[in-house]
């Protein structure tokens, strides 16, 4: 597996903080750069309406606000770009670097940075073709867009660790709330099953990481995928400026070893991560892929047990 970026992916300059090229910075020492001879256009047209397109269209035409972004002429063609340097990935066995990131985004809205969902898109087109995918996604938001495109299929299995209560699910939150109820939407018709979403407590370490894919691993090998599609966000790490979890390189690692043991080919896309880390988080994932030495010089991170203790009723719920 290599890891893989465009001068779009590299440059797209975001919102600036804290979604902008700062996060590829030296993405160049570990990385390759490709140029994608694919129509993304046409992908991205199996997920996304027409209207929508246009809408992404317009907003950079015009330097307008979309998916918290004030868009310019560069969005539009860097959106189109990540769809088709994610098809580069997933057909080639790769780590894109895909920014803009992809997982909030629903067939017609644009949201959370998100302006058209790049694992969605390549999913569906595998899909298309008889294969079935399972999706890890690890960033620490819900990867919502995602889920809701694959409800309903019984092609696709989703699998989410994300913390409780943030977006996009932090309208949930209350004083009398004591649990996230992502965990108890599993699919529907049918897709009941298909999808699992475990919310984690703040202050959640490596071992629930860990303990997340060890947890699913018989169903991820019942299910038998063609293929699997990581979407890694690492705002779960433990600098992240939005989010208030504690996983280090050396959790990445450990989970890239664990999926590498499946046996089942797996490509990653990039979502989020907030930090100046994000290049040495995705080298130490993609290590573990490759079955790579541990390139990380962190100790993992352990949990409180209040924390895993949460973690272990969501586990239950989402089955």
């Amino acid at each position: 597996m290599d890891i893989i970026y465009t001068t779009e992916s590299r440059e797209y300059k975001g919102n600036e903080m804290p979604e902008g090229s700062y996060r590829l910075a030296g993405i160049a020492a570990i990385g390759r750069k490709v140029s994608p001879d694919i129509d993304g256009l046409e992908l991205i047209r199996g997920v996304h309406s027409s209207a929508h397109i246009e809408q992404v269209q317009r907003a950079g035409a015009h330097n307008g606000w979309l998916a918290e972004v004030h868009c310019d002429r560069d969005t539009f063609p860097a959106a189109v770009q990540a769809a088709a340097l994610a098809w580069h990935a997933a057909t080639g066995g790769h780590f894109a670097c895909t920014r803009p990131p992809g997982h909030h985004a629903t067939p017609g809205v644009s949201k959370g940075f998100c302006f058209f969902n790049n694992m969605a898109i390549v999913a569906e087109a595998l899909r298309r073709t008889g294969n079935r995918i399972c999706i890890l996604d690890i960033d620490g938001h819900q990867g919502d867009g995602t889920e809701q495109i694959f409800y309903a299929s019984d092609q696709v299995f989703y699998l989410s660790l994300h913390q409780e209560f943030v977006y996009p699910n932090y309208p949930y939150a209350s004083a009398t709330r004591e649990f996230d109820p992502t965990a108890d939407r599993h699919g529907s018709g049918p897709g009941e099953g298909f999808t699992r979403n475990v919310p984690v407590p703040p202050g959640s370490g490596d071992d629930v990481l860990v303990e997340f894919l060890r947890h699913f691993q018989p169903a991820i090998e019942t299910f038998a995928p063609d293929v699997i599609g990581i979407s890694a966000g690492f705002d779960g790490y433990r600098k992240d400026a939005l989010l208030n979890l504690k996983y280090s390189r050396q959790g990445y690692y450990r989970f890239g070893s664990m999926v590498r043991h499946l046996g089942i080919p797996t490509f990653g896309l990039l979502e989020g991560g907030y930090h100046r880390d994000v290049v040495a988080c995705i080298r130490a994932l993609v290590a573990g892929l490759n079955g790579d030495e541990d390139p990380t010089d962190q100790d993992a991170t352990v949990s409180e047990e209040e924390v895993l203790a949460k973690f272990r009723t969501y586990l239950r719920r989402a089955g």
